[in-house]
């Protein structure tokens, strides 16, 4: 039996966003960092994501892919949308729960490699944070 509940969740890309088919969704995978389990070791979860072209973050990585900026694996991100765990016993009769989430809206906290890569530059001051200038098409309403 699933579950449902609408979520926020920041993680990042377990792996590069993929388009199976023409008329079907994206799907992806996210990882994030899981509670503190039997002593003060952290998991990592897994959560799959299904993004349909017709929400804004379906629409987000068609402006992305078009822009050749492919959202791909390691990119932090934050989603949102309904959050579901499924329960089962499997054929070997070990319960199973599976995550899963049916993004609306997806905002980039960081790229993969950016965020990945150890810097070797010290600022003394901060940077200044670029003006964002959209026009009407950018927006997807």
């Amino acid at each position: 039996m699933a579950s449902a509940a609408v979520m926020v969740v920041v993680g990042r890309l377990a792996r590069d966003v993929e388009h199976p088919t023409a008329n079907g969704p994206y799907k992806t995978a996210l990882a994030v960092d899981g509670m503190i389990r039997e002593g003060k070791e952290t998991t990592t979860d897994f959560i799959e994501l299904t993004i349909w072209e017709k929400t804004s973050a379906g629409h987000l990585i068609e402006v992305m892919q078009g822009r050749n900026k492919p959202i791909t694996k390691g990119s932090q991100v934050q989603v949102s949308g309904e959050f579901y765990i499924d329960r089962y016993t499997n054929r070997e009769g070990a319960k199973v729960e599976r995550r899963s989430m049916e993004v609306d809206r997806m905002n980039f906290v960081s790229s993969g490699s950016a965020s990945r890569a150890p810097s070797t530059q010290t600022q003394e001051k901060p940077a200044e944070t670029p003006s964002l200038q959209l026009s009407d098409e950018d927006i997807p309403l």
